[in-house]
């Protein structure tokens, strides 16, 4: 090692799971600095997640058309937890209901360490359910992958990456298991913990094995999407997650995202978009 060149011993160099200004870890004990800074939301919808009091809201996390994310602390067992909360736009829809009920579901059955667990769910008074869940505290693989791709992480130390790609695929073969498709996987639905956990996330797209349900519009993240969520009789199966696994292996290895199909009809042949044949 050179004495004039203090990089030569910082593991940080070829480690493409940490912050490029996460503070250097002792040798042998590969961590993950956190970088999730959670904007702070002074407007919870009530003071308390529950009757009792249990869980108080403390900011919000997240928050898209189906749903909210917000960090609660659990009084009881004085821990931080992130709870999921249906969209303050959709209490009346029985749809939405039955779309967050399932996602719920499947979480619930889903009991695997690389799924998120989920610890207890409820309703707030204005009628709209949730559930608790453990809070993962770090990073999206997609952030990942890019600050990896932005420092020029060495090919050698690729090779962790493509390790964290075999337990994704565990996590995914389990829900398999279990007869359920997540239905939307890619990296920003995979979390990278502060101590290398890997968590598959996000399961509202989920449905089971075979469901007969007609889908009223494809489901999915161009780039990660098989053929066959276009054509509205295909049945949910394994193939869909498969497909999309490689897409976020692509993403692994490339640093960017596969490219979406295009001019893809049931029946009819799709292409890439330089137009050479896509998959069959």
């Amino acid at each position: 090692m050179s004495e004039d060149d203090p990089s030569q011993d910082d593991p940080r160099q070829d480690d493409p799971l940490r912050p490029a200004d996460a503070p250097a870890p002792a040798p042998d004990i590969p961590t993950i600095d956190d970088s999730f800074r959670p904007a702070a939301d002074p407007w919870p919808p009530s003071p308390t997640l529950d009757p009792a009091g249990r869980y108080r809201f403390d900011h919000r996390l997240a928050r898209g058309g189906q749903g909210e994310i917000w960090a609660v602390r659990d009084t009881r067992l004085d821990r931080i937890l992130a709870v999921k909360v249906m969209g303050d736009a959709l209490p009346g829809a029985p749809e939405a209901h039955a779309a967050f009920a399932a996602e719920q579901a499947f979480t619930v059955r889903l009991s695997h360490p690389g799924i998120v667990p989920v610890f207890d769910a409820g309703e707030l008074p204005d009628g709209r359910p949730w559930f608790a869940m453990k809070r993962v505290e770090g990073r999206h693989l997609g952030d990942v992958i890019a600050d990896a791709r932005a420092r020029g992480v060495p090919a050698h130390a690729g090779r962790r990456l493509v390790a964290t790609f075999a337990r994704i695929c565990e996590a995914v073969a389990f829900a398999h298991e279990q007869g359920v498709v997540h239905g939307d996987l890619k990296p920003q639905n995979i979390m990278v913990g502060r101590f290398g956990e890997i968590y598959v996330m996000d399961w509202g797209l989920a449905r089971a094995i075979g469901d007969a349900r007609p889908e009223e519009r494809p489901s999915g993240t161009p780039g990660y999407m098989a053929p066959e969520c276009w054509d509205p009789d295909a049945r949910p199966a394994p193939p869909r997650d498969v497909y999309a696994l490689g897409g976020v292996l692509h993403a692994l290895l490339v640093g960017r995202r596969p490219a979406p199909l295009t001019g893809w009809a049931p029946g009819a042949p799709c292409t890439w978009p330089d137009g050479s044949p896509g998959p069959a």
